[in-house]
């Protein structure tokens, strides 16, 4: 019951002030002042026309509005308003007579009508621009066509063809005033119940027209009414028009925001390759004290103007000026970017074009320094081709402890046939062979060491002992001239 009091408390507000005060003042003027009467067509003309241009301005400024609101009653308000304003300024410019209250009534009668539509929550394709053709079509009849209006003012008194069209424009403005109503009753937003007060006002302005004669009191107050209402809606457009503006600038900070805590260098392009924005990474990553330095200028040539070995790249094989062309996104990690003071370094980027409806105009580019990721690479390439050697030297080292082996067998079961025999030189020559062999065997082991990657302790290795036994096998093959 408590949560009910809000919007019970401001349906009643708007009530007040789009009915009740509107019907007590019409009530009190037609006691108080029944015969009072003024005749000022310059202060009518004033009001008509100052209400007409607003509701032409508001319905400009609505319909700009839809294009980032999708509420499709916004078309139908816009197009509303902007055939009452156009009627309400033809009026204005006629003389009092059957055309000066044909074009008022028929303003009120078609606004009310097209306002109803809200109910229907469709709207047409070119609703907008129907509306400006209907307006004129109306104008134009009301005046080629006067000899066949139907009478609106008979001995100074509106006919009851005036009467109908301004009461049922103004019950058409209350269903409308309903719709806004019940939205209102569901959303709590305040501008639906802006469009409640305005329609109210605009009802009321056309019920009221029954009870009054030209230029009398109530006609006068019916007249400030409608402007009255014409203001609020002025009121509402601008009210929406700074929350928009406000939402535009709360995501461009927000957006900026991204964009510079972002770690990598990101910029935008226009069609022609220029930079037009750049985060401060960009500027760090390219060598440059602020982005603002970088706007304008060509990124091909300001970081991208060169191969890694320093040949010249053209712009025209340039993958991130392809985009522009191409219109399809690239990745790319294997080319590098320049800095200002003319250091290079490996770069990844990414480029993707930009569309506005439908069009390319131009690119969003983000990259990032891999001088680190290289370096890994090339330390784990490195490992991969050690963790090959190690292989290959373990297969070799197997084969060739398999020879050590053999050659070592067929040298003891020599020096053992040729024990106790007078063979001292061959048996001593034999040992060596075997010394030699134990020697490789240690090598071997070192070798197959080294390919299992086990974790051996580092020394000192003394290798005179392995030098002078590979001359003692080298001695009796070199000539005599060396010594």
């Amino acid at each position: 019951m408590n949560t009910n009091r809000p919007i019970n408390f401001t349906s009643f507000t708007a009530a007040i002030i789009g009915i009740g005060l509107p019907i007590i003042g019409s009530l009190f003027l037609s006691n108080y002042e029944p015969d009072w009467k003024q005749i000022n067509v310059p202060a009518h003309a004033a009001i008509e026309s100052a209400g007409g241009i607003i509701a032409i301005a508001l319905s400009l400024m609505t319909f700009f509005l839809v294009k980032n609101v999708e509420r499709k009653y916004y078309f139908i308000t816009a197009s509303a308003l902007l055939i009452m304003g156009s009627l309400n300024i033809a009026h204005a410019s006629f003389p009092p007579g059957q055309q000066f209250v044909w074009l008022h009534s028929l303003a009120t009668f078609s606004g009310g009508a097209i306002f109803a539509l809200v109910w229907f929550n469709k709207s047409p394709a070119y609703a907008f621009q129907w509306s400006v053709v209907l307006a004129l079509l109306l104008i134009f009849i009301s005046i080629l066509m006067s000899d066949f209006l139907p009478l609106m003012v008979f001995n100074g008194k509106f006919t009851l063809a005036a009467k109908i069209l301004n009461v049922s424009g103004g019950i058409c403005f209350y269903l409308a005033a309903a719709f806004f109503l019940q939205k209102y009753r569901k959303k709590q937003a305040f501008e639906f119940l802006l469009f409640v007060i305005l329609c109210v006002l605009f009802g009321t302005a056309g019920i009221l027209f029954e009870e009054s004669e030209l230029w009398d009191a109530a006609w006068w107050w019916w007249h400030l009414l409608s402007l009255t209402a014409y203001v609020f809606a002025l009121g509402f457009i601008i009210l929406r028009l700074k929350e928009q503006n406000k939402q535009i600038v709360d995501t461009k900070l927000r957006t900026e925001l991204l964009m510079e805590s972002a770690g990598e260098g990101i910029y935008g392009l226009d069609i022609d390759g220029n930079c037009t924005w750049a985060n401060k990474a960009c500027a760090r990553l390219s060598g440059c004290n602020d982005p603002g330095e970088m706007i304008g200028k060509n990124m091909h040539e300001f970081q991208h103007h060169s191969h890694a070995d320093g040949r010249h790249a053209p712009q025209e094989d340039c993958n991130i000026y392809r985009v522009l062309n191409d219109e399809v996104g690239v990745h790319i990690d294997d080319e590098v970017f320049w800095r200002m003071d003319g250091s290079s370094y490996p770069a990844e980027y990414w480029s993707s074009p930009i569309f506005e409806k439908n069009v390319c105009t131009g690119a969003v580019v983000s990259f990032s320094d891999i001088s680190k990721r290289k370096e890994l690479e090339a330390r784990l390439r490195q490992s991969e081709r050690m963790e090959a050697i190690g292989t290959l030297v373990g297969g070799i080292a197997h084969d060739f402890n398999n020879m050590l082996a053999s050659i070592m067998g067929y040298t003891e079961l020599s020096i053992m046939k040729l024990a106790g025999k007078n063979e001292l030189p061959i048996e001593k020559h034999l040992k060596e062979v075997i010394k030699s062999s134990k020697r490789a065997k240690e090598l071997v082991a070192q070798m197959l060491t080294f390919a299992r990657g086990a974790d051996e302790k580092l020394g000192r290795f003394n290798l005179s002992p392995l030098i002078e036994e590979s001359l003692k096998m080298l001695g009796p093959t070199l000539p005599s001239s060396i010594e």
